[in-house]
């Protein structure tokens, strides 16, 4: 049997349930297809994979995309944010300062892998997570593998570095 939706959900689309209403926020990033839910009127954002609390969301290419997750953070910026409850972690009361804090990591690990393609020059992704990713637990490296690539296909868009057979340059 095949599923077939009565309504598909977007961006901005309201959910009323009668004693509250809920606003969807596309957020990709973790992936294509994110989606937070605003409850409106209470500054109230539930933020799923995106924002956890205490970790950052690990990115997952080539459905994920570390380019979005920044747009995606950057918007959640602008809108009235009294607290953030993620789909895992304790709700944050202070949702400024926790959106910047995740933004300010991921330049801060670009910045590293930039600086680890410049220490390594033309080097495979299992060789370069090692240096960008010297601060993780050696279990949680798989994980840090996928968000680095993520990383590396950004700065790839942006004409930073290029890829040839597995191995990563800057340009």
């Amino acid at each position: 049997h095949t599923f077939s939706p009565s309504k598909i959900w977007g961006d901005g689309d309201e959910i009323n349930c009668d004693e509250y209403k809920l606003r969807l926020i596309h957020t990709p990033g973790h992936v294509s297809n994110h989606i937070c839910y605003l409850l409106i009127g209470e500054g109230l954002l539930f933020t799923g994979d995106h924002i956890l609390q205490g970790t950052t969301s690990v990115i997952l290419p080539p459905d994920g995309d570390m380019g979005a997750y920044l747009c995606s953070l950057q918007s959640l910026k602008d809108l009235p944010l009294r607290y953030l409850a993620p789909g895992h972690g304790a709700v944050m009361d202070n949702p400024a300062k926790e959106i910047q804090h995740l933004i300010n990591h991921r330049m801060k690990r670009e910045r590293k892998v930039l600086s680890g393609l410049e220490k390594l020059e033309n080097c495979p992704i299992d060789d370069l997570v090692l240096i960008v990713y010297d601060d993780v637990a050696e279990h949680l490296l798989p994980w840090a593998k996928k968000t680095m690539h993520a990383h590396l296909i950004k700065l790839q868009r942006d004409g930073i570095v290029a890829e040839s057979d597995g191995y990563w340059k800057i340009l």
